[in-house]
């Protein structure tokens, strides 16, 4: 199941002021998570070792590991189980979209303009957080 790809949201709202590769901050943050949370695939696991090593050492962000391991997409090849259940419920019902909206600076022009940066990461990392706790005590 394909969740996300950035190809998705390079249409007529896509600012041109920016980079393509800012329609991947979004799914780089959910990314990350998946990764710190220790829920990605064991595809990635025996694949891509060296580059979950890289995240977790903020060498890399989720934004640019999805580049380097993922072909800029979100798919259920890169999540464990568990991950794929709560994406499913969380992430392709909007619900993840409408955090990051919510949680994304005022001042900037769309959400695509939300900076790449550890700090925001950490933002949305901790609303995640908190709807994977609510979603595991449902289960």
């Amino acid at each position: 199941m394909k969740y996300d790809d950035y190809k998705w949201h390079l249409n007529e709202n896509f600012p041109k002021d920016l980079d393509e590769n800012k329609a991947l901050t979004h799914i780089g943050m959910f990314m990350g998570w998946v990764i710190d949370s220790r829920l990605e695939s064991e595809l990635l696991k025996e694949n891509f070792s060296a580059e979950l090593q890289e995240f977790k050492q903020r060498k890399i962000t989720g934004s640019q590991f999805v580049v380097l391991c993922c072909d800029y997409k979100l798919t259920s090849d890169d999540l464990n189980e568990e991950a794929n259940l709560f994406a499913k419920d969380y992430y392709a019902k909007g619900k993840y979209f409408d955090d990051y909206a919510n949680a994304s600076d005022d001042n900037n022009n769309t959400i695509f303009h939300e900076a790449d940066t550890w700090d925001n990461y950490i933002k949305i990392k901790n609303i995640i957080d908190k709807r994977y706790k609510k979603w595991k005590n449902k289960q």
